[in-house]
């Protein structure tokens, strides 16, 4: 037998049991937690990046206006609106280390315009809130705030106007840096420990 088949066929059944691990793990999330969809899971695991919906993430009451109907649209936000202008996508999350970003293109300098934050749970976990400073008018900016989150079904990422001055927010997306096995285990625990 060739000596180098034996560390690639070790190495295929390590990745076959990584895999099957995964998706026991997703499979038995779902079962305590039904709002945990198994294949969401996965999909969230696998990609270490997602671009966040904008155009279904605007709220109702904020009076945005969506520029163009891309899956991720651009977001109109006037000056004068002081209520949250994005909400959502309420998707499940693998515990660790995260990314939120913006790209905005405020239409006023160096103030305060709103805020982002990281929630779950129907807005009763928060895990990061940041302002959003507004660097120089008409040039697009990346906002980012870094946060750790555990195992949540319902992430919501969220923008908040202060009425300061209008903005367009023109992409958002969320990137897994690290993961956490011992907050994955610690949510399960809380998980067995509630039922």
């Amino acid at each position: 037998m060739d000596t180098h088949q034996i560390p690639i066929q070790r190495l295929k059944n390590i990745i076959i049991i990584f895999f099957l691990s995964l998706a026991l793990v997703s499979f038995l999330l779902h079962i305590f937690t039904p709002q945990a969809h198994p294949v969401k899971l996965m999909k969230n695991f696998l990609k270490k990046g997602k671009n966040l919906p904008l155009i279904t993430m605007v709220t109702k009451w904020a009076n945005a206006e969506v520029k163009n109907n891309s899956f991720t649209g651009t977001v109109l936000v006037p000056k004068g609106v002081n209520d949250f202008v994005l909400a959502g996508p309420y998707e499940p999350f693998f515990p660790g280390q995260y990314e939120l970003s913006f790209n905005i293109t405020p239409q006023c300098s160096d103030q305060v315009i709103g805020q982002m934050d990281a929630v779950s749970r129907f807005s009763k976990s928060f895990y990061e809130t940041d302002d959003i400073l507004a660097k120089k008018e008409g040039e697009t900016q990346t906002v980012t705030m870094p946060f750790e989150g555990d195992f949540s079904w319902n992430y919501e990422f969220r923008v908040k106007s202060n009425g300061a001055c209008s903005f367009e927010i023109n992409s958002g997306k969320v990137v897994r840096k690290s993961f956490s096995w011992r907050l994955l285990g610690e949510s399960i625990k809380m998980k067995l420990r509630s039922k």
